[in-house]
């Protein structure tokens, strides 16, 4: 009697696994099929989440993988085309937040990837062609600094200039120049101080030599 109560118990709990069994088999079909059933209407936030719901319950399910694919690689697409006059457009560094904040949705997305590296191409384009325009402008205001014979500040300028470009030859030479020319300034007025000074001192000299002390 003992054994063949075991044997029954046994066979209702095999038919109550394959029961529920069943019943989760049903519950994952109906949910792929809403899950669908939202990619095709456009609602894809609420497909990824489904799918990723549906991933804890059978995380081996191939067909929800697919799915929470799917509504990623169509939201980016939905989101790029939406935002077309951004993605088109010369504003590249607001270009480049808007692909890096879909990005995390799907880190594999080919297009998005490509659309940042060109992206960031284009922004290094720019700030080569700036730091250019700005060098070529810090020149040009040195130039006028030497012409206007303001000769401190046209090394204050070199030197700004080679932090820009190391080693720039125009920022070189006018520097050297800048200095000679400062250089022969400041003995030229040293020289016409001392002729001034024998001009002043001489009638004494010539009344008392005996003052001044001979070298």
């Amino acid at each position: 009697d003992h054994a063949r109560l075991r044997k029954l118990i046994e066979k209702l709990n095999s038919q109550m696994s394959a029961s529920e069994q069943q019943k989760r088999e049903d519950f994952i079909t109906r949910a792929l099929a809403a899950i669908n059933e939202l990619i095709r209407t456009g609602r894809l936030i609420d497909a990824m989440q489904a799918s990723n719901e549906l991933l804890t319950i059978d995380p081996l399910n191939s067909a929800a993988k697919n799915c929470l694919i799917k509504a990623k690689k169509s939201y980016i697409e939905t989101a790029l085309d939406q935002n077309r006059n951004t993605v088109e457009g010369a504003d590249f560094a607001r270009a480049l937040a808007f692909y890096e904040s879909l990005l995390p949705i799907d880190p594999q997305h080919a297009r998005l990837k490509n659309l940042i590296l060109k992206t960031k191409s284009h922004i290094a384009e720019q700030n080569h062609l700036a730091a250019k325009i700005h060098l070529n402008e810090s020149i040009a205001r040195m130039k006028e600094l030497f012409t206007g014979k303001e000769y401190e500040k046209v090394i204050q300028s070199c030197e700004e200039i080679e932090r820009l470009d190391p080693g720039n030859f125009t920022a070189r030479v006018f520097k050297k120049k800048a200095i000679r020319t400062m250089r022969k300034e400041s003995e030229g007025l040293e020289l016409e101080q001392l002729k001034k000074m024998h001009i002043a001192l001489l009638p004494e000299y010539t009344a008392h030599p005996e003052k001044f002390l001979k070298v």
